[in-house]
């Protein structure tokens, strides 16, 4: 049996939640800002080629596209690939470059053709250890000597603080999901 997870869980869990909204208010909002400032750090002035695996509905992408660099988006779930090229036509004069169905483990993209690589949502659906590695390692072929990787990682903790913030912590249905989570990292 094949040990690297499959994306029927990641497709399943997409079909019931909008991740086109999830960057626009609230505490998504404040992720998205913080992560533009951190990526405006290693953004050249002149155009960039970047690839955004798992990109999803395109929030970053046509923010860089309409920043003047060719984006590159590539993401498993075919409901974020309409949702990017929706997002995309919106802003003519700087569409997304090209819009890709493929997995962060194997990339369609030729070796050393991406100057910037975000990966800033595939390292958390990807369970197993060896299916992250792959993921990685495919970053580490597409980008050019010297070029950026941006990746995004929620450690087993994370669900602990949401639920103490959240007030979560007494519910015994989360309570399982916890335990889960701090056991083997799965939530």
């Amino acid at each position: 049996m094949d040990e690297r997870s499959d994306n029927t869980k990641v497709f399943s869990y997409y079909e019931g939640f909008d991740e086109r909204a999830r960057l626009t208010d609230g505490a998504g909002l404040l992720e998205f800002y913080r992560m533009r400032e951190i990526i405006e750090r290693f953004i050249a002035s002149s155009p960039m080629v970047i690839l955004d695996v798992g990109g999803g509905p395109g929030r970053y992408s046509n923010w860089l596209a309409g920043s003047g660099h060719e984006v590159h988006l590539v993401d498993p779930v075919q409901k974020h690939l309409a949702q990017a090229l929706e997002a995309s036509e919106s802003q003519p004069d700087y569409p997304i470059a090209s819009v890709t169905e493929a997995d962060a483990r194997s990339l369609p993209q030729r070796d050393e053709s991406a100057d910037l690589l975000l990966l800033m949502g595939p390292l958390y659906h990807l369970p197993n250890r060896e299916d992250r590695l792959a993921a990685l390692e495919e970053a580490r072929r597409v980008l050019k000597p010297g070029g950026i990787l941006i990746a995004a990682a929620i450690n087993r903790f994370a669900s602990l603080i949401d639920g103490l913030v959240s007030g979560y912590i007494d519910d015994p249905a989360y309570i399982s999901i916890l335990q889960r989570d701090l056991s083997d990292g799965q939530h």
